[in-house]
């Protein structure tokens, strides 16, 4: 039950809330703002909880923590490149398949082909042609953490360019996309990392560690495919902001607990653990 007192669960907790009651009190308002000014307030309510959330990863890598300024170039090759490649290739793809979306089933393959498999695959290239080959990535943590950054830099460009569209703001609707969106992509990422993490410590060969990572990106893409179809159809064809933020909380939560759980078995396994000090009285005892 360590979790529960990680700083990164306690930060989820904390946004649920503030979203919880966010939507019971303000969830009927509307906040209009000229066009500069919804731009700033996107860029502020998602780059602060988006490095806070970095911040608390960066902490839980207690044997060798990775550059800040290393995890932050990271953060913005993930936004860059969500920018750059992730959203005009997704708006140049949807259209054409468009007739798959009119069943659940569709539904479901459009997102994992197209959705799921340009986003995720955008990060994985991230961290695999970048980092991966840097001297700082030198524990399997760093998989998992290199990810995360990558993954929350993608999801930080894909939230602001969906609040800078809106002619107003909803509180409850904001921090809501916060967690569906944001935090859910994030861990996705996580779960990834952490298969290309223990990849590349692996002693067997090539093409095992790169089935390893193949490994991580299909399930990386599968949760993605499974959760936004769902979340999709059970919204139906009117959005309800309790339906997004109970569904996308309960699988961030759980998620979450798998992802952390991940994270400390990779840490763990750092070649920077100092080994445990021999007991000297043991030893006397032993040798009498």
């Amino acid at each position: 039950m360590k979790f529960l007192t990680n700083k990164g669960f306690i930060g989820i907790i904390i946004l649920v809330i503030i979203g919880a009651v966010s939507t019971a009190f303000l969830g009927k308002y509307s906040l209009s703002f000229d066009a500069k000014t919804i731009t700033q307030l996107a860029v502020g309510v998602t780059l602060v909880p988006g490095l806070l959330w970095l911040l608390f990863f960066y902490l839980e890598d207690k044997y060798e923590k990775e550059p800040i300024s290393l995890l932050l170039g990271v953060f913005v090759a993930g936004g860059v490149a969500a920018y750059a490649i992730a959203k005009p290739l997704t708006s140049i793809l949807m259209p054409e398949i468009a007739i798959l979306e009119q069943s659940m089933l569709g539904s479901f393959i459009n997102q994992f082909l197209i959705e799921a498999c340009i986003e995720m695959l955008t990060i994985f290239m991230i961290v695999r042609y970048t980092v991966y080959f840097s001297d700082e990535f030198n524990e399997p943590a760093d998989g998992l953490i290199y990810s995360i950054a990558a993954g929350l830099g993608f999801a930080a460009t894909y939230n602001i360019l969906y609040i800078s569209g809106l002619n107003a703001i909803n509180p409850g609707v904001v921090l809501s996309r916060m967690i569906s969106f944001y935090l859910v992509i994030a861990i996705f990422s996580g779960i990834m990392g952490y298969f290309i993490g223990i990849a590349k410590f692996s002693e067997k060969g090539n093409a095992y560690k790169e089935f390893l990572m193949l490994i991580g990106f299909l399930i990386a893409v599968l949760l993605n495919a499974i959760f936004f179809t769902l979340l999709q159809e059970i919204q139906g064809m009117s959005y309800n902001v309790w339906k997004e933020l109970i569904i996308s909380s309960g699988v961030v939560i759980v998620l979450y607990i798998l992802m952390y759980a991940l994270l400390s078995k990779s840490v763990e396994a750092s070649p920077f653990k100092e080994a445990p000090p021999v007991n000297v009285s043991d030893n006397n005892n032993t040798n009498q």
